[in-house]
């Protein structure tokens, strides 16, 4: 993986750390991994990365897969919606 592409990604995850969620693109992770086909490999290289950056503060890293990407945010950043709990409306 070039230089700039781990920037770019280093930056998807330090985006989902600090503001809960972050959307990476399938088309970036074939071109940053130069994959063509989106492996255990490239999960578990995604996993590390998280894990260094966040140092265990955030759980494990999660995904939810979109038509055009993958939501990625920490496992401490899920919550169960609960009807009981409406937000105040101004």
């Amino acid at each position: 993986m070039e230089r700039r592409h781990q920037d770019n990604l280093l930056n998807r995850l330090e985006e989902a750390w600090l503001n809960g969620v972050s959307h990476i693109s399938w088309d970036e992770l074939y071109h940053w991994y130069g994959v063509d086909k989106i492996a255990a490999r490239t999960y578990r290289d995604l996993e590390d990365r998280w894990t260094a950056l966040t140092d265990d503060k955030a759980g494990r890293l999660m995904k939810v897969e979109g038509r055009g990407g993958m939501f990625v945010f920490g496992e401490s950043s899920a919550a169960k919606v609960d009807p009981k709990h409406v937000l105040n409306q101004i």
